[in-house]
């Protein structure tokens, strides 16, 4: 299970039903989970972004989540939407890293003003 968060599905007698985990980007691997508003652990050296809220730790949280709530839409049980082998899925937000909502613009870790 990933440190920065999880979905997936479970049975019951009712029917069957989804989960979310996300973990606290502060304290689990901050420099995976709550990039791009901390130094990565590997990769580019870029500076991080200004967290929107002030706040590291739920920035990233916020981001986890969002990533989260996109894949659970899109494949909530492993048969929706993802590219490549189902062994091995890239499901919507790795396949479109980054982009979330209309506005969207590259670099900016939230919308203008204006927007």
């Amino acid at each position: 299970m990933s440190k920065c968060g999880t979905h997936g599905s479970s049975k019951s007698g009712s029917g069957r039903g989804t989960y979310i985990w996300v973990g606290n980007s502060d304290l689990q691997c901050p420099g995976q989970c709550a990039w791009p508003f901390h130094q990565p652990i590997y990769g580019p050296q870029t500076p991080p972004l200004i967290a929107p809220n002030g706040d590291v730790g739920v920035d990233g949280m916020v981001i986890n989540l969002a990533t989260l709530l996109a894949n659970t839409v899109t494949n909530p049980f492993n048969s929706g939407y993802f590219q490549g082998p189902p062994t091995a899925p890239l499901e919507a937000v790795s396949a479109c890293t980054g982009k979330f909502g209309s506005g969207f613009v590259p670099g900016l870790s939230w919308s203008g003003p204006g927007r």
